[in-house]
Formats: structure tokens, C-alpha cells, sequence
């Protein structure tokens, strides 16, 4: 995946970008191994960051808090980032779910998803086919 800079982010409906809010990305993080950790947070970075070079103004809440949760030690449980990613979703216009391995099982992402609905808020999938993303209304089949 360390050829996402090239990526084309293909989103069936551009038009509805709002300049003035942000998208809330969200992406599973929590798991056992650090390792697995670490490799989901450069991900979403780097779909984040595709994003933003796309001229979409997104907010990640891995990609914006890993490296604060590590230099000071904060827990990664869903339990501890609750408030706080209800707080940012409520402040978007749009959730996109990055559909990367552990999206289905993460206890955050189905939260998300789940606040979003409780609020009227969209929520779109993303999904990565080589070095293309695919932006959908509904999840991916699987």
C-alpha cells in the first residue's frame, strides 16, 4: 500500500463536498499487537492524505491521535475514545468508513457507524482496489 500518493479516489457524487465542515474518517485501530496498530495508522495516513491532496478537508481520528495517545500513554479502547470521537462525528458532514482489515470486527467502526445514523449523518465506504479508491453508499459485500 505505499503507493497510495498515485491513488485515485473515485466518489460517485464530488459535487457534495462541503468546504465547510469536514468528512470524519473511520478506520479500525484497536488490536493486540502493536505492530498491527502502527500499520493501521499509516494506512489511514496515507488514505487521509489522499484525501486532503484531493482537496477534501477530513478529519482521522487515528491518524490525529495515535501519535498523542502514544507519546502520553493513553489507552486505544474504544471505552477511553468514545466522547471523543462523538464529539467530532456530530462536527462533520459525512463519515467514510475505510474498509481496510478489521473494519467489520472493530468495536470503534461499528460505533461510528451507529452515531452517524443516530444523527442523520451519511455514511459512505471506502474501499482500495490497487492504487484506486472507490467511495460507495454501501458497505462492500463479505
Amino acid at each position: 500500500m505505499a503507493g497510495l500518493e498515485s491513488a485515485r479516489i473515485m466518489m460517485p457524487h464530488k459535487a457534495d463536498v462541503n468546504r465547510d465542515r469536514f468528512i470524519y474518517l473511520a478506520s479500525p485501530y484497536s488490536h493486540p499487537l502493536s505492530t498491527v496498530r502502527y500499520q493501521r495508522f499509516e494506512l489511514v495516513c496515507r488514505i487521509a492524505g489522499k484525501m486532503m491532496i484531493d482537496g477534501l478537508v477530513v478529519f482521522s481520528p487515528i491518524a490525529h491521535t495515535h501519535p498523542i495517545a502514544e507519546l502520553c500513554v493513553l489507552p486505544s479502547s474504544w471505552n477511553y475514545w468514545h466522547k471523543y470521537d462523538e464529539v467530532m462525528i456530530l462536527g462533520s458532514y459525512k463519515v467514510i468508513v475505510a474498509c481496510i482489515d478489521g473494519w467489520r470486527e472493530s468495536k470503534g467502526v461499528t460505533a461510528e457507524i451507529e452515531i452517524a445514523h443516530q444523527h442523520g449523518i451519511p455514511v459512505e465506504y471506502l474501499e482500495i482496489s490497487g492504487d484506486q479508491f472507490t467511495i460507495k453508499k454501501t458497505p462492500p459485500e463479505g
